[in-house]
C-alpha cells in the first residue's frame, strides 16, 4: 500500500501543477536548506535535480525561491 504524501508543515507554499516538480524531493531539499542541512546554494555551485512528476510543485516557483534563498 503506498504512503499518503504530507506537505511539509513549514516552509513555502508552491503552487501544485499538472507536470512540476517531485513535492517530497523539494520539501526535502527545502528543509535542509532552511535547518542549516547538507544543501548549499551558493552562487555557482550546481543546481538541485529534482524528477518531473504528475502533480508536483510548479518548477518555475521552486527555482524562484531555490535562487533567492539566502539573499
Amino acid at each position: 500500500m503506498e504512503e499518503l504524501w504530507e506537505p511539509a508543515a513549514e516552509g513555502p507554499d508552491f503552487p501544485v501543477v499538472w507536470r512540476g516538480y517531485d513535492r517530497r524531493q523539494v520539501d526535502e531539499y527545502v528543509r535542509n536548506l532552511t535547518t542549516g542541512g547538507t544543501t548549499d546554494p551558493r552562487p555557482g555551485g550546481p543546481p538541485p535535480v529534482f524528477d518531473v512528476v504528475l502533480r508536483g510543485y510548479d518548477r518555475r516557483a521552486v527555482e524562484r525561491y531555490i535562487n533567492g534563498f539566502g539573499r
